[in-house]
């Protein structure tokens, strides 16, 4: 893995090993390192100081084995993304949010990778890539998830800092999920196709894709 400089293209350091779910946050690279244990087991979480790509920190954690039962949309798709695979790692306001598919949300803190918290949340989608949760304003946003081909009506938000939900809103339209993950500015969130909801004040522009 190399580090280049934007500007001129001049290599600026390069680590030993491969990274997985490169994110980059506060002045710092955070990723998983070498490969990813789908089964069940330790990964190394790794953060390196952007400029340098010196080591800032660097923490051993245990996934658990992914005991989701399979689906009925399991084999929807050739190509099908089984659980207990790295769905996405994203950074927000010094939280690190590691996604595996399907099975749980693991929050750690981007100051040192000490593991925060665990949330359980079933992405139902067996081919989904892309981080389902949003980090936003200081929660972690999550469509409700349900066992039917689309999510249900809400979306909640969860503290960032002990994990508790602290708002929910009610959609007038369905979240369409299939194959569109949501994307999100700070103030909207993008739903499947091209519905917005505010997350201030729950108002939604629906304009849906068939």
């Amino acid at each position: 893995m190399k580090a280049y400089d934007a500007s001129t293209g001049k290599q600026l350091w390069q680590h030993p090993t491969p990274g997985l779910g490169l994110t980059i946050g506060d002045h710092h690279l955070y990723f998983i390192e070498n490969e990813w244990p789908n089964k069940g087991g330790a990964i190394e979480l790794v953060g390196l100081q952007l400029t340098t790509g010196k080591q800032a920190w660097r923490q051993s954690f245990d996934l658990p084995v992914p005991d989701v039962k399979r689906s009925a949309y399991d084999n929807y798709a050739p190509g099908s993304i089984p659980n207990g695979l790295l769905a996405g790692f994203i950074y927000h306001q010094g939280t690190l949010a590691l996604e595996v598919t399907r099975t749980y949300i693991y929050l750690f803190s981007a100051k040192d990778g000490e593991h925060l918290r665990s949330l359980r949340y079933k992405n139902w989608s067996p081919y989904a890539s892309g981080l389902r949760a949003l980090m936003i304003d200081g929660k972690l946003w999550l469509p409700e998830a349900q066992e039917d081909f689309d999510f249900g009506f809400n979306i909640n938000a969860y503290s960032l800092k002990d994990g508790e939900k602290v708002s929910s809103i009610k959609l007038a339209t369905p979240i369409r999920q299939r194959c569109r993950p949501p994307l999100a500015t700070e103030k909207f969130m993008f739903l499947g196709g091209l519905n917005t909801v505010n997350l201030s004040s729950g108002a939604e522009t629906v304009r849906p894709i068939a």
